[in-house]
């Protein structure tokens, strides 16, 4: 994928213009990506890829939100770096409390 290629998918999937059909797509693909240690360390190691991911939990609908709460379990197992990186993000401004419970 490279880091264009994961940059240009991180960019659609959080674009809430597009069809949500689209949207889950682009989810399929990305944790299809993500399905090994390799593409895991990729987004772990990806900057901002994490905050891309979390901003879907905000306008996806239940499905969407679900896959996306998958990849970011997977990150959290695949390294301490990848359950920093995830606490980090659901603890931005913009989730408030919604997370509040998960992050402590």
């Amino acid at each position: 994928v490279g880091n264009q290629g994961l940059r240009a998918l991180l960019q659609k999937l959080d674009n809430s213009r597009i069809a949500m059909p689209i949207r889950h797509e682009l989810a399929e693909v990305l944790t299809a990506f993500a399905n090994n240690g390799f593409g895991l360390r990729t987004l772990v190691d990806f900057p901002q890829a994490i905050n891309s991911v979390t901003s879907v939990l905000l306008n996806g609908d239940v499905k969407l939100k679900k896959r996306i709460m998958q990849l970011l379990i997977a990150l959290s197992y695949e390294s301490e770096e990848g359950r920093e990186a995830v606490m980090d993000a659901l603890s931005q401004k913009k989730f408030n409390r919604r997370f509040q419970v998960l992050v402590r």
